[in-house]
């Protein structure tokens, strides 16, 4: 930006113009390196220490003074501008200072960032006014280079850490700035005519201070280096890019910024996703359910805004009997648990939950080979493609003789690592390597736990386009004899749904004999529930002429009682509409666990003795809540499908008060069991509205709650589905003809409370 004239300037600057030429060269080839580096550790790292101030200072003197100044070369100052606004882009999303506590730098940062831009460059005007646009302009330049080095020190000391900054950034700054002094000085002291007011205290002040500045930024940088070399890595191996693996890479990335900015703990987390597939999103046909207790861990991680940004809301759930005319009960449910935890019933095609899951983590990173052991690539975790993994094995770690965990994948590759999680699904090979690594060391599985895999019922799962009768946010669960259809609105005028079936028998799968679903096997189980009446007068036959993608299986049951074995654990969800939520809650538990753990280890990384036992803990602490969830869902599908005559007369009796209004009680049992996993060790946690009282009740409360309600009163012969339960303002039930008061109301609510369904 310098627009002098230097064909005025005497013989004795022009013989030794060249030097000046030099250093103006050194001072734009280091910022320019400086630029291109800091963006692209920013986004090798996710983290960038440029503080927002000095960034919005830079930018309004580069504005001002090309204004004032008409530059010569207005390519070149374009250009110059334009790898700027990319520095400031790259400040704007990855500066930790974006993620701060303060809701106005959290929620208002671009228009923090306009209005300071602004002031800094009305001070730069003022200054051009007060001492001349010359004076002026060197003054502001040597502010901003300044102010850059003494905040990159300040972040630099403040977060103790080395992510998003690196040597490189460092010396071109350095260069930088010292080249823009040098140039002052040469200038000062050949062109003393036009330089002679730069030999005063400020300018020697300046200086030094970017000598201290820097010189400190250089020796911190280097203690900060050498205290990371100094820590221990736990290297964890995550087996499947599923819900499960993926949220526990998320969880393992918040879980090591919390170890790296603390200053006690001596080990630091990598991790490594092995997927099988060549694709994380693999188009299937599924759908998802995330209900608050998953929800709350997702916005923790940052995550739940992509998954509202992708549902239509449910306010309202019906349930309907079999028949022509047939019985239904319809409640706001969905809606007044929603408003209760402060998030909402979230269901979306899994391939999108995917597709959220694999925002912020390195996809497909190249892998590197160490003597005859890949190693993941580069400094940070990732995740690997096309690695299926064939077998496990535990060796002895080079170098400190600690046992570790090997994993060999079909293409020969071959991983290492401290701790093995196995989210590979329901046909897991950790848990049968598990399994056959504890026989070999004689501590075998106990007798008949690998046959406790079981399937009675199978499921056609798919996506349509609209369907005349089915509104959007409205849920449907439509009852029949050994089988049940569920509908869930999507967003883009989509339905979800499936057909679930009882089998013709109970198939175990260590028989070997687990069915596997063609299209052809799926036709005539279409056509045999084709006319079922799923609402109105809507049938699966119009949700199947309508299907854009649809698939068959079998609903595995069971809850393995082997969770882990010494270094190899494995997440165990229930494949059943709570599966994606365990998943959720088992990667939030690990990783609080291991955090508890890291924290409070001074020693470092632990031997397979302590790993062992934090898993017994981590076992324990998981096992009777999976097994609750998985009691519930069991009986829910086979009160769906009226299996047998207890269930029918139960299901026509009482489903209604059961299954409804413990909407709000079993989301309060399953606060419960989730407070202390939620982050609040790792990542802050801020309750939506008024959740948090919503979680720590454990009961309905008449005047909040009686709007869920919905009592067999809805089932009275000739009750067809455009009869519908009413909730008047107050979210107080109006029974048919019935008012809040009369007898046949208090009737209802008497058995509600005899039930245990409702404290008065």
């Amino acid at each position: 930006m310098d627009s002098l004239d230097f064909t005025k300037a005497p013989q004795s600057f022009q013989s030794v113009k060249w030097i000046s030429d030099a250093l103006l060269f050194a001072m734009a080839a280091g910022w320019l390196t400086c630029y291109i580096a800091t963006i692209r550790t920013a986004r090798r790292d996710d983290a960038c220490w440029v503080p927002i101030v000095p960034v919005s200072c830079n930018l309004a003197w580069e504005l001002v003074y090309a204004i004032l100044y008409p530059p010569p070369r207005l390519l070149i100052v374009t250009a110059w501008f334009t790898l700027n606004l990319v520095v400031v882009s790259t400040a704007l999303k990855y500066s930790p200072e974006s993620r701060g506590n303060s809701p106005l730098r959290g929620y208002r940062l671009h228009v923090c960032f306009v209005v300071v831009t602004a002031l800094w460059a009305a001070g730069h005007i003022c200054l051009a006014k007060i001492v001349g646009p010359l004076t002026a302009f060197y003054y502001g330049g040597l502010a901003c280079q300044i102010m850059t080095s003494a905040t990159a020190l300040c972040g630099l000391v403040r977060s103790r850490r080395s992510s998003g900054a690196s040597w490189l950034i460092w010396a071109s700054r350095v260069i930088g700035t010292n080249s823009a002094i040098a140039g002052v000085f040469f200038r000062a002291h050949y062109w003393p005519e036009l330089w002679a007011w730069t030999m005063n205290p400020l300018i020697y002040w300046a200086a030094a201070a970017s000598a201290v500045f820097d010189g400190g930024y250089g020796f911190c940088f280097w203690s900060v280096r050498q205290a990371e070399s100094a820590r221990d890595e736990l290297r964890v191996l995550i087996i499947g890019g599923s819900i499960a693996g993926l949220t526990l890479a998320h969880a393992l990335s918040a879980l090591n910024t919390s170890l790296q900015d603390n200053t006690h703990a001596k080990t630091i987390i990598r991790y490594t996703v092995l997927e099988k597939r060549s694709s994380l999103t693999p188009q299937e046909g599924a759908s998802i359910g995330i209900l608050p207790h998953g929800g709350r861990i997702l916005d923790q991680l940052g995550l739940f805004q992509g998954v509202e940004d992708e549902i239509e809301p449910l306010h309202t759930a019906h349930l309907r009997f079999p028949g022509k005319k047939g019985y239904v009960a319809t409640n706001a449910s969905p809606r007044v648990v929603g408003d209760r935890f402060g998030l909402p019933f979230a269901f979306l095609e899994r391939r999108t939950l995917l597709c959220i899951l694999t925002e912020g983590l390195e996809i497909g990173g190249r892998a590197e080979q160490q003597g005859n052991v890949m190693r993941e690539g580069g400094e940070g975790s990732q995740v690997l493609c096309d690695k299926e993994v064939v077998r496990v094995e535990f060796v002895k770690d080079k170098g400190d003789e600690r046992e570790a965990v090997l994993v060999r994948t079909k293409d020969g590759g071959l991983y290492k690592g401290d701790l093995l999680v196995g989210c590979d699904g329901v046909h897991s090979i950790v848990r049968r390597e598990m399994w056959r690594i504890s026989a070999e060391e004689g501590e075998g599985i106990e007798p008949g736990e690998n046959k406790g895999l079981t399937a009675e019922y199978a499921c056609i799962y798919g996506i349509s386009s609209a369907v005349p009768g089915l509104e959007a946010g409205e849920h449907v669960a439509s009852l029949n004899n050994k089988r049940s259809f569920l509908t869930f609105p999507g967003s883009d005028d989509r339905t979800f749904w499936f057909l679930i079936w009882k089998l013709d028998r109970k198939y175990v799968y260590a028989d070997g004999d687990m069915p596997r679903f063609t299209a052809a096997d799926t036709a005539p189980v279409v056509e045999r529930y084709a006319e079922d009446i799923i609402w109105g007068e809507v049938t699966f036959r119009d949700l199947w002429a309508r299907r854009t993608r649809h698939n068959t299986t079998v609903l595995e049951e069971n809850v393995f009682d082997t969770w882990h074995h010494k270094r190899i654990t494995r997440q165990m969800a229930p494949n059943t509409g709570q599966g994606a939520n365990c998943a959720i809650e088992d990667a939030a538990s690990l990783a609080n666990l291991l955090h508890k753990f890291l924290i409070s280890n001074q020693i470092g990384k632990p031997s397979t003795e302590q790993l062992d036992e934090r898993l017994r803990q981590y076992t324990a602490e998981r096992n009777g809540r999976v097994d609750k969830i998985y009691s519930i869902a069991r009986t829910v599908v086979r009160l769906h499908a009226r299996d047998n005559f207890y269930l029918r007369f139960f299901g026509r009796c009482q489903v209604s008060l059961s299954e409804h209004s413990s909407g709000s009680n079993s989301q309060s049992t399953l606060a419960r069991a989730v407070r202390n996993i939620a982050y609040a060790r790792i990542l802050p946690m801020q309750l939506r509205g008024p959740a948090e009282k919503g979680w720590n009740t454990s009961r309905l409360s008449l005047k909040r709650d009686a709007g869920l309600l919905v009592t067999s009163g809805s089932l009275r012969s000739g009750r067809k589905d455009s009869g519908r339960w009413k909730l008047d303002g107050e979210h107080r039930l109006r029974i048919g003809g019935g008012r809040p008061g009369s007898a046949f109301y208090q009737l209802r609510i008497l058995s509600a409370v005899m039930f245990g369904r409702l404290t008065l």
